[in-house]
């Protein structure tokens, strides 16, 4: 084939590639947006479809893949639920609590933001979102926090002390933040993406002499919006006492980066997603053992669906939880 057909029909498929990318985003993708042309509520309608296509053939998989195999009671469990219920990333019963119409949506007439009754405090979202894409969000949130659910950030024995310093990375709408506010003695805040960082500091406003807003993502590499956690608090006479990492998909780069804050001699404690690839589980584990902390999965099982890589065994534990003593 001449170079410029080649040219041509490489350039065809990549459209084609990045337009399906752009449709079934949860996010949406970067790069040029080649479906400017349909209206935003197919592409919605196309994007559920395609999940709900993929849930089923994902959930085919797994029930296949434990038909015949010996279980743990834990796998029986979610086996057992996804035997008489579709899909869902918390294959329990618990989920069934939360409504969308349990959450209440307002305005917010003089920051010109909308947001949410969230434990009594306001949760401030967005300009432009839209009420029902905040109860969808608030409502996951609530779910994925739930006493029961695997991932349940915070127990009685793993969280923020008083005089504390938290390390809040992926705070996204703030909510992790805004449970441990009164307890600890300052919160920063790690997020990436700029459409929160109005929001979060619209809800941190009653506590904004100690909650700081950190526009960066975080990795292992500093410069060009990212930054290490040991360079952003190298100098800094805080040390940091509890850590939360909910990195979508960077959880190994944050730890990698951490290295000096995560050795330090005091006492430390603090929550990793582990759901988001596929082996995340046991090499983060590894790591933190390695590291010197006693670490401990959640309860439970997910099944992240949206992993375009998802494969047996299919169910992954949602976080770890860790603890090290300091001397005395």
């Amino acid at each position: 084939m001449p170079d410029g057909r080649k040219t041509f029909f490489s350039g065809c498929r990549n459209m084609v590639r990045e337009s399906f990318l752009q449709l079934v985003s949860m996010d949406g993708s970067e790069g040029p947006d080649y479906l400017g042309w349909m209206p935003v509520s197919l592409r919605k309608i196309l994007r559920a479809k395609y999940w709900e296509f993929r849930a089923g053939r994902v959930r085919r998989m797994i029930l296949g893949h434990y038909a015949s195999r010996e279980k743990t009671a834990e796998e029986t469990a979610v086996i057992g639920y996804l035997a008489g219920h579709p899909l869902r990333v918390f294959p329990y019963d618990f989920v069934e609590k939360y409504s969308l119409s349990d959450v209440v949506v307002d305005f917010d007439t003089g920051k010109g933001l909308p947001y949410a009754d969230y434990h009594g405090e306001r949760l401030y979202y967005p300009r432009d979102m839209p009420g029902n894409e905040i109860r969808a969000s608030l409502q996951k949130l609530l779910v994925e926090q739930d006493p029961a659910s695997p991932h349940r950030y915070l127990t009685p024995a793993i969280s923020p002390g008083p005089g504390d310093v938290v390390a809040d990375i992926g705070s996204a709408e703030g909510t992790f933040s805004l449970d441990v506010v009164e307890r600890a003695e300052r919160l920063y805040l790690f997020e990436p993406e700029a459409r929160w960082h109005e929001p979060l500091r619209a809800t941190f406003g009653p506590w904004s002499d100690k909650v700081v807003v950190v526009p960066a993502l975080v990795s292992d590499t500093d410069g060009h919006g990212s930054t290490s956690l040991d360079a952003f608090f190298r100098g800094r006479e805080e040390e940091v006492h509890f850590l939360k990492v909910d990195a979508e998909g960077a959880e190994r780069e944050v730890l990698a980066g951490a290295r000096e804050v995560l050795t330090r001699e005091h006492s430390q404690k603090g929550v990793i997603c582990t759901y988001h690839r596929q082996d995340d589980g046991p090499d983060i584990c590894r790591t933190l053992r390695e590291l010197g902390f006693t670490a401990s999965y959640s309860g439970g099982y997910m099944i992240y669906y949206f992993d375009e890589h998802i494969r047996e065994p299919y169910l992954r534990r949602g976080l770890i939880r860790f603890t090290r003593q300091g001397p005395g």
